[in-house]
């Protein structure tokens, strides 16, 4: 009976961190859990991506940007975006991260929210102009060669921007835990084909 929330706050991290509430103008997203949110700092903007909405069920693939995320060039505020192209199916637990240089969010996995009969996945997408500016928002599966790992959910994932790759570990789908390291080349889908690789590091 818990409401999800739909808040947003600031930690300041120069002098005595300090937490603000931020109040954005414009019509804010539904409260949500287990979406994902990446940034852009040169553009100061957060863009949102899918979640549960009524704690888990049922499941969203809408986008969400917050503009002057730091109020540092002005007043913060909420646009929900309307990528063209087939969207990703609903999804939460999912990962994503955000190559500034291509202004692209790259999203990986997650589950379709249901607690019976769960769906894993284990697709890639990538949004353009993720940040909602440059032109308009689209979505594009990427299909890329080698191995997949696993469908999970609850797993993490960074972003190389040097090399454009996307590394991913860990998570939990159908029942199994995981340890396991994946490497997605090309992940922002240029400058050749995206590839996975898994990892097999040394130590414990």
């Amino acid at each position: 009976g818990t409401p999800d929330y739909q808040d947003l706050w600031s930690l300041t991290t120069s002098g005595s961190p300090q937490w603000t509430q931020v109040s954005p103008t414009g019509a804010a997203p539904p409260g949500r859990a287990g979406h994902s949110a990446v940034y852009d700092p040169a553009n100061s903007r957060i863009t949102i991506f899918g979640g549960g909405l009524g704690q888990s069920s049922p499941c969203a693939n809408d986008v969400w940007v917050v503009s002057n995320a730091n109020r540092a060039m002005g007043t913060p505020a909420w646009t929900q975006l309307t990528p063209t192209g087939s969207a990703p199916v609903p999804r939460i637990y999912h990962a994503a991260v955000y190559d500034p240089t291509s202004n692209r969010m790259i999203a990986f996995g997650g589950n379709n929210c249901f607690s019976a009969g769960a769906q894993f996945y284990n697709d890639v997408w990538v949004l353009t102009n993720a940040n909602g500016l440059g032109g308009t928002p689209a979505w594009t599966q990427l299909f890329p060669t080698g191995t997949l790992p696993a469908a999970r959910e609850n797993l993490s994932a960074v972003y190389d921007v040097s090399s454009n790759r996307m590394i991913v570990f860990g998570g939990v789908g159908n029942g199994n835990f995981y340890n396991d390291v994946w490497l997605l080349s090309n992940a922002n889908g240029l400058g050749g084909t995206p590839a996975w690789t898994q990892l097999t590091p040394s130590g414990a």
